[in-house]
């Protein structure tokens, strides 16, 4: 065409341009979603950072509300006599409601092209926290990550002065001031996997080191990661550690934890135990008469009777009877002092180990715990 001959050089040109364009318009898209994704790590790497600070210096309530204002994450506590808690959620992409971007990033991520996206380092990352302070002080935080769809890596801190777990546990005998729990097999769509770490404040400070040990390179990294060890190798080292030789036990007992996790500790004489009534194969409870030699310990100055006790029982544990259903008669004899333990949650979390015989070794330990955790009474 003689246009085209007239013009060659002006059509090469364009050409030229907009092969340029096709090639640089996607490296262009996906330094942007980098730079967003980078962000977003960057933001919750420093929520992180002011969660686990309020958690070691103990804030106070006012602290957290400013420190929480900051991140711009500031929320209403809900706050219940001395307890207040502070929730927050922080999402990326965080598109409000039934919102066009909303629609368009859910079907993308329903799309097999999601691989394809996730791959270029974009995937959708969601962090749920909470701050509790009691009696103007914090006392316990929790934080969840979630990051990508498929599949989906969940991984969890949480510090508490419970652990949910029974004393035969055998979690709890190799690591009476954590617990690592693990599903491999999320029932989300495209599957995944998640792991937790519940820990105490008795942890050594290596353990605490490892429950914050989030690698937040998963957020932003081509490819992602494919396990939860990768997005929380705090949680694998954890595994490698062990309980502090000076832990006192009564069986697999131990009285630090049961100090600890009691609001309540008495020591106490044993009058008379009534009847057992209940089915043997499931947890009950009988009534067990006390009369009150000492209180030992009583956190929030409650009223305290042991007149009339419901103590909990089950088959085969440390006070069962060996030979009939119900507690056991040697050690709850009548005449017979015993230390009580009374944790806030009903039925105790530990209530095979919620009353220990009053051996002088063992009362000695149970006051030495007690003057330790600086809940000796005034």
């Amino acid at each position: 065409m003689p246009w085209l001959r007239r013009n060659s050089r002006l059509v090469r040109r364009l050409v030229l341009r907009l092969a340029i364009l096709v090639i640089a318009l996607p490296l262009i898209a996906v330094a942007i979603l980098n730079l967003w994704q980078l962000s977003a790590r960057r933001r919750i790497g420093r929520t992180l950072k002011v969660v686990r600070s309020l958690e070691q210096r103990r804030a106070s309530t006012e602290e957290v509300k400013r420190e929480l204002a900051r991140l711009g994450v500031g929320t209403a506590p809900e706050c219940a006599q001395d307890r207040c808690t502070f929730q927050f959620t922080l999402d990326h992409p965080d598109f409000e409601g039934d919102s066009w971007q909303r629609w368009m990033l859910l079907r993308m991520m329903d799309d097999p092209m999601h691989a394809v996206v996730e791959g270029i380092g974009f995937r959708p990352v969601r962090l749920v926290a909470a701050v509790v302070t009691e009696d103007g002080k914090t006392q316990r935080t929790s934080v969840g990550l979630y990051v990508g769809v498929s599949p989906l890596l969940v991984a969890g801190r949480r510090m508490a002065r419970f652990l949910p777990v029974l004393s035969d546990n055998p979690a709890l005998h190799a690591h009476p001031d954590y617990w690592v729990r693990r599903r491999p097999h999320l029932k989300t769509p495209g599957g995944g996997e998640g792991v937790s770490v519940e820990i105490t404040p008795d942890a050594s400070q290596e353990a605490m080191g490892y429950s914050w040990d989030y690698d937040l390179a998963c957020i932003t990294s081509w490819g992602g990661c494919g396990s939860v060890d990768r997005l929380m190798p705090g949680a694998a080292r954890l595994a490698s550690l062990t309980q502090s030789s000076d832990d006192y036990k009564y069986g697999s007992c131990s009285v630090r934890h049961m100090v600890r996790d009691s609001e309540i500790v008495l020591l106490a004489t044993v009058d008379a135990v009534e009847p057992y009534r209940g089915t043997w194969e499931k947890l009950t409870e009988q009534i067990v008469r006390y009369r009150l030699d000492e209180i030992i310990s009583n956190r929030r100055n409650q009223k305290v009777e042991v007149h009339r006790v419901r103590q909990f029982v089950r088959k085969g544990g440390f006070n069962a009877d060996p030979f009939r259903p119900g507690l056991s008669r040697e050690i709850f004899r009548p005449g017979r002092h015993l230390v009580l333990f009374f944790q806030a949650m009903p039925p105790p979390l530990d209530f095979d180990c919620s009353v220990m015989p009053a051996d002088p070794q063992l009362l000695q330990v149970v006051r030495q715990e007690i003057i330790k955790a600086g809940d000796a009474p005034k």
